[in-house]
C-alpha cells in the first residue's frame, strides 16, 4: 500500500454512508448481461484493507449481484475472504470457484484453469502474485490473471523491484498475463496530484520532513511568489517571512485558503519532481495499461467520486489528511505485451458493476451501512480480439502456434481479415512517462503539453523513435507458427510480425496480404494446405520469400505487387496467379509436373526453364524469357492470356491446350502430343508467333492466326473451332503422312487455312468432315489459300459418310473440295430386313425431305442402321405379338374353370357360389371369378427388337348343368396390357374387354372342354424417333378385335390315389387392327388394316396326389406339357411415311415351340374351404411367361 501508516483515514461518515446506502443497494441488484459465446472475462480487484475480515459474509450480496469470473484481493493477510466467498457465490447459484492466497493476495476463480503463487521479493516480508492460469476456451486462449499489492510501506526501491520482477514474469512467458491489484502508484503520478489545500497541509508537516520540504519547495517555486509572500506577509506582519517555519507558512496560507483569497499556489496538473510514476513508468515496459476513457487518470487534481479515483472511497475520505498523498487512481489493470493489444474492455455502459464502481455500501453485522473499503472496487469486462493461440510440441518442446479462423473472435465480422502487426498502438503511455530502467524520464527537451501527450505509435518525430521502439513494437518471437485458415486472411507489413526465421506460415484455405512497402522479404517456411494465398498489396513493393514453400496445397498469388520465390520449392497443388508478378528466382523455384493457372498478373518463368501438368486461366502474361515451358497435360484447358518471350514452348500430354491470346512469343513452337489451338470460336484474334512444329500423333487446330507451320509426319492440322479459319503469316509445309482435317456444312461454309507465305502440300492426306445438312452436288468450298502460291498436292482424301463423295481441285493460289451425291444406295448399308424396308421408303422421299435429308447426312454407316431402326415402327408389328400371347389368360381360365367344375384336378383359382344342384359333381348352377395376371418376354431375333409385356386383370362367369351330362356357360372380363420394345424407344398399352361362351362334358374317365372367346382392344403407343440429326416424339391410337375357339380333351387314370390326366388342347386366335395414323412428325407413320391368325397345339400330362401336413388334408399337383404354334407367327406391319412407299416391318416373333410347366398345391382348411397356390411358366427359344395364382375356394 502507499507510504505512511497514517495515509488513510479511518474515520466512517456516517451522513455520508446513509445518503449513499439507497444507492448501494440498488446497484447490486442488478445482474449483468454475459457474452459468454465470445468468452469475455469478468473480473474485480479490491484492496479490501482491514475491512470485515472476520466477517465477510456482509459483502456476498454484492459479490453474487456482480457475477464475476475472477476475483482478486489485496491486504487480506489474517482473513478468511478467499476461502468463505467462494461458498457464497456457489449457494448465490454463481457457480463453483476455486481460490488461492499467498500473503496478503489472493485469487478467487470460477473459469476451468489451475492456480499458482509466484514470490516477487522486494519487502522484507515478500511480496506475492497470487494468479489462476485460465484454460483457452473458444477464441480466448489460455491466460493468467494475477494479482498483487505493492505495498507503501516497500518504499519506491522496494516497489521498484517487485516491478521488476513482474516485468520477468511477463518477459518470459509465451501467454497473456493480466495483473491487477493496489500498486500503490498512480498512472500520472506516483501518490496523486495535489490540489492547494493538499499542498497547504504538506508544508504544515515538512518542519523536520526532508521529504515534505522538498515537495513544498517545487509547490512554492511554481507559486506566484508575490501573491503567496504577500499573505504570509500580512499573517506575520513586521516579521520577516523567510525565518519563518514551514508551518507558519502553511497557517498563514490555510487561513487565507480558506476565507477563500488567491494564496498564489496552482493546482497540480503535472507531477513535480519527487511525483514522478516511476512505478507505473517501469511496468509500462512490459505491460500496457488497460483503462477506458471515463476512468483514465487526468493531468489534474481528482476530486471524490469523479469516476476515477480509486482511493480514498466516499465512505473513507473525510479530511484526507495524509500530507503527501492526495486522491489518487492505484488499483490498476495490466496486461503483457506483447498480448495487451489483443485484450480489450468490453464493458457494458449501463452495467453498474464495472469500471470503477462507486458508493458500494456494506452492513457490518448489527452495525451501520458503511463502506465496503476504503478503496473503491475496479472491474472489467476484458475480450480476447486478437487470432488464437494454441500450444504445441516440437521436438520435445512446447510452441505456440498463433490460427486465424472461423474460430476466433470478429473472423467473419472483421470480413476474415486481421491485422498482424507488432505496434501495439497504445494509448496509455505519456511522452513524459519515457523512461530509464528505473522509471526516471529521459525525454528532455518537452514542454509541459508534450509531456502531457500520448505517444503515437505512427509518429514519424526523429525525437520519439527508440521511444516507438521500445514501447510501441512489441516482440514476436513467442510465435511458433502461423496458421491461417478458413478464407481468412493476415495481413502485415513487415515480416517480423510472423515472428522469427524458424516461425512457419501455415496457409490453410487462407493467405497472407502484405502491405506498404517496406517488407522486402519474407523470411520463413510457407506450408500449403489446400489454397493459400500471397498477397503483395502495394504495385511497387517486391517481397522475396527467402525459405520454401511446402505441402500438399496451391499457392495464389495476389495483389498488384511482387511476390519473388527465391528457393527450389516442393509443394504440389499447383501455381495461381489473380494479380501483381510471381517471379521464379531459383530453379525449381516453380514445381514441375504441378497445374498452373492465370487469371491477372504476370507469371515470371526469368529464363527458369519449368514443365506444367496443365495451364490455364483468362487472363495475365507467362513470361518465359528464355526459359523452355513444356505443357505437359492430360487434360483439355484454355489460356486466354499472354506468353511471351524467346524460349521454346513445347505441347506435350494427350489433353487439348487452348490458346486465346494475342501472344507476343517470338521462340519456336513443338507440338507433340495432344492438341494445340490457337483460338476458339470466340477468339478469332489469337495469335502465336514463331513457328510451330507438330509431330506425330499431335495435331494443331484454330481459328487464329501463326508465324509458320510445319505438319510432320503423322500429325494432324484441322483449322477452326468447328468451322473457321487458320492464319498462317508465314509459309506452311506439310509431310506427306501428314493430315488436314476440315470440316464442312451444308450451307457452303468450311475450314480454311490462309497461308500469307508459300504452302507446300507434299502429298499430306486430306480428311474431310461433314456438319449436319443436305450437301448438294455441284457446291465448292475453298479449303486452303496461299498469297505466296502452293506447291504440291494433297494425297489422298478420305470422307467419313456413306452416301456422299467430295473431290480435291486446285489452282496457282488455292486448294478447293467439291461435293457430290455418290451412287450408294440406303439399301446397300441395311442389313436386317425391317432396315432394309425402311432403307428404301426413305430412299423413295426423295432430297427435301426431312427424313431423307437427316438420314443421306449420316456420318457412318453404324449411324444409318440406327435411323433405319429409329425409322421402323416396328412397336406396330409386335404389339400383334403381344395381344396374340395374351390370349391364353382367357382360355386357360375357361380351361381352369370346367375342369373345376368336374372335379378334376386342374383346378383354379376360383369361389364358386351354388344355386342349385347337378348330378355332375359341381353345383346345378354357379357364379365364379378369376384374377387375370402374367409377365412375358419375347428375345430380339435379330431383326426385331426385345418385347416386353405385363398383364392384369379379372375374368368372371356364371355356367350351368344341362343335358344332365353337360355344362354350359359364359363369361365377361377386363385386362390390361403394357409392352414395350427399349431398343426402338417404343411402349404402349391395350384396354382390354373380354366375352365368351363354353361348355364341357365327361363320360366315365374322359372330359371335352372347349369355348369361343371375344376380346375388343383400345391400343396406345408412343415412341421417340431419335438418331444423330433428328428426335421426334411420335404417338397413335388405334382399335382391335380379337376372336379365339379353343378345346381339350383329356382322360384320367387313378394310380394308388394319384391322379394323371394326359390332354390334348387346340386354339385358333385370330387378330385384327384398323386402319390408323402416328402423330407428332415427319416420320410418322401411315398403318393399314392388318389380321393375324395363329393356332396353337399343346400336348401334356397332369397329375396330383393327396398329402397330409399335420392335420390337414392338401393334394400337390403339377403340370408339363408342349406347344407349338402354326400360321402367322411373325407378325408385320404394313405402314408407310405419308403417302410414300409402302414398306412391311416385322415384330418380334411368336415363338413356334414352347415348353408348359405348372406346379401347385391344396390345402382343406376345413368349413368347406380350400386355399392353394399355384405357379405357371412357358419356356422357348428367346421366349419366357410366368404367372403365379392364389386360389380360395369357398363350397355352398
Amino acid at each position: 500500500m502507499v507510504p505512511g501508516t497514517t495515509k488513510r483515514n479511518r474515520k466512517f461518515l456516517a451522513i455520508t454512508a446513509q445518503l449513499l446506502c439507497g444507492v448501494a443497494v440498488a446497484g447490486i441488484t442488478a445482474v449483468p448481461a454475459r457474452a459468454a459465446d465470445n468468452y469475455d472475462i469478468r473480473v474485480m480487484t479490491l484492496n479490501i484493507w482491514s475491512k470485515f475480515k472476520q466477517s465477510p459474509e456482509v459483502t456476498a450480496a454484492f459479490m453474487a449481484a456482480a457475477n464475476f469470473d475472477v476475483l482478486g484481493m489485496q491486504e487480506i493477510n489474517g482473513s478468511t475472504y478467499v476461502t468463505r466467498i467462494p461458498d457464497f457465490l456457489q449457494a448465490a447459484g454463481r457457480g463453483t470457484y476455486g481460490n488461492v492466497q499467498v500473503g496478503d493476495v489472493g485469487i478467487i476463480s470460477r473459469l476451468p484453469g489451475k492456480f499458482g503463487t509466484i514470490n516477487l521479493g522486494g519487502s522484507t516480508q515478500g511480496r506475492y502474485v497470487s494468479y489462476t492460469q485460465l484454460d483457452a476456451q473458444g477464441s480466448r486462449p489460455q491466460t493468467l490473471i494475477g494479482t498483487v499489492h505493492l505495498d507503501y510501506a516497500d518504499g519506491s526501491t522496494g516497489r521498484l523491484n517487485e516491478a521488476k520482477a513482474l516485468n520477468t514474469w511477463a518477459k518470459g512467458s509465451t501467454q497473456p498475463i493480466i495483473v491487477m491489484g493496489d500498486f500503490n502508484a498512480g498512472d500520472v503520478s506516483e501518490r496523486g496530484l495535489h490540489h492547494i489545500d493538499a499542498q497547504i497541509r504538506l508544508m504544515q508537516q515538512s518542519d523536520g520532513n526532508n521529504f515534505y520540504r522538498d515537495l513544498s519547495r517545487q509547490y512554492v517555486q511554481n507559486a506566484n511568489e508575490p501573491t503567496m509572500r504577500a499573505i504570509i506577509q500580512e499573517a506575520y506582519s513586521g516579521q520577516n517571512i523567510d525565518n519563518l517555519s514551514w508551518k507558519q507558512w502553511g497557517d498563514a496560507l490555510s487561513a487565507a485558503y480558506k476565507a477563500g483569497r488567491d494564496v498564489g499556489l496552482q493546482e497540480e496538473t503535472y507531477a513535480v519532481d519527487n511525483n514522478t510514476p516511476v512505478t507505473m513508468n517501469v511496468l509500462k515496459k512490459k505491460y500496457m495499461l488497460l483503462q477506458t476513457d471515463a476512468i483514465r487518470e487526468g493531468f489534474k487534481p481528482h476530486d471524490l467520486n469523479d469516476g476515477s479515483t480509486t482511493w480514498p472511497s466516499a465512505g473513507e475520505d473525510a479530511t484526507n489528511t495524509w500530507a503527501s498523498w492526495d486522491r489518487a487512481k492505484i488499483d490498476h489493470f495490466l496486461v503483457s505485451r506483447p498480448f495487451g493489444k489483443w485484450y480489450e474492455i468490453v464493458d457494458d455502459p449501463k452495467d453498474p458493476h464495472t469500471g470503477v464502481i462507486k458508493d458500494v455500501m456494506v452492513t457490518k453485522p448489527g452495525g451501520q451501512p458503511e463502506a465496503i473499503s476504503d478503496h473503491e472496487p475496479v472491474a472489467h469486462d476484458f475480450r480476447w480480439v486478437g487470432p488464437q493461440l494454441q500450444t504445441y510440441s516440437e521436438n520435445n518442446t512446447d510452441k505456440t502456434r498463433l490460427v486465424w479462423g472461423e474460430n476466433a473472435y470478429g473472423f467473419a465480422d472483421k470480413n476474415k481479415e486481421f491485422v498482424l502487426t507488432r505496434n501495439n498502438h497504445r494509448t496509455d503511455l505519456y511522452l513524459g512517462q519515457i523512461s530509464d530502467d528505473n522509471g526516471n524520464p529521459i525525454l528532455s527537451g518537452l514542454t509541459l503539453e508534450e509531456k502531457k501527450t500520448l505517444l503515437n505509435c505512427n509518429s514519424k518525430d526523429a525525437r520519439f523513435q527508440q521511444a516507438i521502439k521500445d514501447y510501441c513494437i512489441d516482440d514476436h518471437s513467442f510465435i511458433g507458427e502461423t496458421a491461417v485458415t478458413d478464407g481468412g486472411t493476415i495481413i502485415v507489413s513487415e515480416d517480423a510480425a510472423l515472428g522469427n526465421a524458424d516461425a512457419r506460415l501455415r496457409l490453410i484455405d487462407g493467405g497472407l496480404r502484405i502491405t506498404g512497402s517496406d517488407m522486402k522479404a519474407l523470411g520463413r517456411t510457407v506450408s500449403l494446405q489446400g489454397l493459400g494465398w500471397i498477397d503483395i498489396a502495394d504495385a511497387n513493393n517486391r517481397v522475396t520469400l527467402l525459405q520454401q514453400a511446402t505441402g500438399e496445397g496451391a499457392l495464389l498469388k495476389r495483389g498488384a505487387g511482387t511476390l519473388v520465390l527465391g528457393q527450389a520449392n516442393s509443394y504440389t497443388g499447383g501455381t495461381l496467379v489473380e494479380a501483381g508478378v510471381l517471379q521464379a528466382g531459383a530453379a525449381g523455384s516453380f514445381v514441375n509436373n504441378t497445374v498452373f493457372a492465370m487469371n491477372g498478373g504476370k507469371l515470371d518463368l526469368n529464363n527458369f526453364d519449368v514443365t506444367m501438368s496443365s495451364l490455364s486461366g483468362e487472363g495475365g502474361t507467362l513470361s518465359l524469357g528464355s526459359a523452355a515451358l513444356t505443357v505437359n497435360q492430360s487434360v483439355n484447358t484454355r489460356f486466354d492470356g499472354n506468353i511471351d518471350g524467346t524460349g521454346s514452348l513445347i505441347k506435350s500430354g494427350a489433353g487439348v491446350l487452348v490458346l486465346n491470346g494475342a501472344n507476343t512469343h517470338t521462340g519456336g513452337t513443338t507440338v507433340k502430343n495432344g492438341g494445340l489451338v490457337i483460338g476458339d470460336a470466340s477468339h478469332s484474334g489469337a495469335f502465336l508467333g514463331g513457328t510451330i512444329s507438330v509431330e506425330n500423333g499431335a495435331y494443331l487446330a484454330g481459328a487464329g492466326a501463326i508465324g509458320g507451320l510445319y505438319a510432320g509426319a503423322g500429325s494432324i492440322i484441322a483449322p477452326g473451332n468447328s468451322i473457321g479459319t487458320l492464319k498462317v503469316t508465314g509459309d506452311l509445309a506439310f509431310d506427306s503422312a501428314a493430315t488436314y482435317v476440315a470440316e464442312i456444312d451444308a450451307s457452303g461454309e468450311s475450314d480454311r487455312i490462309d497461308v500469307s507465305g508459300t504452302a507446300t502440300l507434299g502429298g499430306a492426306k486430306v480428311y474431310v468432315e461433314k456438319a449436319v445438312g443436305t450437301y448438294m452436288p455441284g457446291k465448292r468450298y475453298t479449303i486452303l489459300s496461299a498469297e505466296g502460291g502452293i506447291t504440291g498436292t494433297f494425297g489422298d482424301l478420305s470422307q467419313n459418310m456413306p452416301f456422299v463423295d467430295l473431290g480435291l481441285a486446285y489452282d496457282p493460289n488455292a486448294v478447293y473440295l467439291d461435293i457430290a451425291r455418290n451412287d450408294v444406295d440406303f439399301i446397300a448399308t441395311a442389313k436386317t430386313s425391317n432396315q432394309k424396308s425402311v432403307a428404301v421408303a426413305v430412299e423413295a422421299l426423295g432430297a427435301g425431305n426431312a427424313v431423307y435429308d437427316t438420314v443421306v447426312m449420316q456420318e457412318s454407316e453404324d449411324d444409318a442402321l440406327r435411323a433405319f431402326n429409329a425409322l421402323s415402327g416396328e412397336i406396330h408389328a409386335s404389339t400383334r405379338t403381344a395381344i396374340i400371347n395374351d390370349s391364353s389368360i382367357v382360355r386357360n381360365a375357361v380351361m381352369d374353370r370346367i375342369g373345376a367344375a368336374f372335379g378334376t384336378d386342374g383346378q383354379s383359382s376360383v369361389i364358386a357360389t351354388d344355386v342349385g344342384s347337378a348330378h355332375i359333381s359341381a353345383p346345378r348352377a354357379a357364379i365364379w371369378g378369376q384374377a387375370l395376371g402374367q409377365w412375358s418376354k419375347t428375345g430380339a431375333d435379330g431383326n426385331a427388337g426385345k418385347l416386353k409385356q405385363s398383364t392384369g386383370g379379372f375374368v368372371a362367369g356364371y355356367d350351368a348343368e344341362v343335358l344332365e351330362n353337360w355344362r354350359l356357360g359364359a363369361l365377361a372380363g377386363y385386362s390390361r396390357t403394357s409392352f414395350d420394345v427399349n431398343d426402338s424407344n417404343s411402349s404402349g398399352h391395350s384396354d382390354n374387354y373380354h366375352v365368351g361362351i363354353y361348355g364341357g362334358t365327361q363320360w366315365d374317365a374322359t372330359m371335352l372342354k372347349a369355348g369361343l372367346a371375344y376380346t375388343w382392344h383400345k391400343i396406345e403407343t408412343d415412341r421417340f424417333v431419335a438418331f444423330p440429326g433428328f428426335s421426334e416424339s411420335l404417338d397413335a391410337d388405334y382399335n382391335a378385335d380379337t376372336f379365339q375357339a379353343f378345346g381339350e380333351l383329356l382322360h384320367r387314370f387313378d394310380l394308388n390315389g394319384t391322379a394323371i390326366e394326359p390332354f390334348a388342347n387346340l386354339a385358333v386366335v385370330r387378330l385384327q387392327t384398323d386402319r390408323f395414323n402416328e402423330q407428332g412428325g415427319n416420320a410418322a407413320l401411315q398403318i393399314g388394316k392388318e389380321t393375324t391368325t395363329t393356332t396353337f397345339t399343346t400336348l401334356g400330362l397332369r397329375a396330383s396326389a393327396p398329402v397330409v401336413f399335420g392335420s390337414m388334408n392338401a393334394k400337390l399337383n403339377g403340370t408339363v406339357g408342349w406347344q407349338h404354334a402354326y400360321g402367322d407367327t411373325i407378325p408385320a406391319a404394313t405402314t408407310a411415311f405419308g403417302a410414300g412407299t409402302v414398306f412391311e416391318v416385322a415384330g418380334a416373333p411368336i415363338t413356334k415351340d414352347t415348353a408348359i410347366i405348372k406346379a401347385g398345391f391344396d390345402i382343406d382348411l376345413g368349413n368347406q374351404t380350400t386355399l392353394g397356390l399355384e405357379y405357371s411358366g412357358q419356356y422357348g427359344s428367346s421366349f419366357s411367361q410366368n404367372s403365379g395364382k392364389a386360389k380360395l375356394s369357398v363350397k355352398f
